[in-house]
């Protein structure tokens, strides 16, 4: 099979891995291009061997949903294999094989699910030579029952780790530390998440000080959650503090049926705002 074939394959792989009924109606607002993170890829044979991919993963949000995209050139002999898994846990593969020269290598995840992580993987074609269970040593010139070398693989969250845990659990997350003279400060963090159905959501949560400087009666955090369709909501901390009761364990979530973008939390005194920051999904 030609490498052009083989290339055309994979994209018809990568269409079809997925069942066909995740393909629904999308919103209007779902032909979109939201970058959340651009990082580079590269695979060795061996850790110290000359590059036999080198490219790029961008992941994005199209409005509905989470998408990565990986471009690169390939240029080992073997087979390079790509694989997203979504926020279902469902997977989806495409593979590639050449056995001389170089061939570009685009690969889209598939409409209407969304990526938490994605990993490629090049496998020579030396390794069918070797017994199930092994992989050919370029060093040696023998078949090597030890781990391959991790060169040969390489996985990308959506965010980038420690933040990312390229899981639903946590997508990305910030730090939001708040102070100004006659506010409760606010100390805690913006974590972004997803749904099983792939939303991506938004936590507020930290610690708010009653301190010596803060003035009036109550003090209590605002979250205002921005999403892909343009629309906001601004959520009130149910959590507060007062002269009396001078620290609060706060908690605000967005909702769960829409897409965040971006998040800005305020510190209130009574009916006056005060300290104030925002950020966004993702690193890009």
């Amino acid at each position: 099979m030609t490498t052009h074939r083989i290339l055309r394959v994979l994209a018809l792989a990568l269409a079809l891995a997925v069942p066909a009924t995740i393909v629904g109606a999308l919103p209007a607002y779902a032909a979109d291009h939201f970058v959340v993170d651009n990082d580079g890829l590269t695979l060795r044979d061996t850790s110290g061997g000359t590059p036999v991919f080198t490219g790029n993963m961008e992941s994005w949000h199209d409005g509905s949903n989470v998408r990565a995209t990986i471009t690169g050139t390939f240029s080992g002999v073997g087979n390079f294999d790509v694989t997203y898994v979504f926020s279902d846990n469902v997977t989806q593969t495409g593979s590639v094989t050449l056995y001389s020269g170089t061939k570009s290598v685009p690969s889209t995840s598939v409409l209407g699910k969304s990526v938490v992580r994605a990993t490629i993987r090049y496998t020579p074609y030396a390794d069918s030579n070797c017994p199930l269970g092994t992989w050919f040593n370029p060093g040696t010139n023998q078949c090597d029952a030890s781990a391959p070398p991790t060169a040969r693989t390489q996985t990308m969250y959506v965010g980038d780790s420690p933040d990312s845990h390229g899981a639903c659990d946590q997508l990305d997350n910030d730090e939001m530390n708040l102070q100004q003279t006659g506010f409760a400060t606010f100390f805690g963090n913006v974590t972004y998440g997803c749904t099983s159905d792939g939303h991506v959501t938004a936590s507020v949560h930290g610690s708010l000080y009653w301190t010596s400087q803060t003035l009036g009666s109550t003090g209590r955090v605002i979250a205002v959650f921005s999403y892909s369709d343009h629309k906001d909501t601004v959520e009130v901390s149910r959590q507060f503090v007062t002269p009396t009761a001078q620290s609060a364990t706060v908690s605000i979530g967005s909702l769960a049926s829409n897409n965040v973008r971006a998040v800005k939390v305020t510190v209130r005194a009574d009916d006056v705002d005060g300290p104030s920051a925002g950020n966004k999904f993702g690193d890009a």
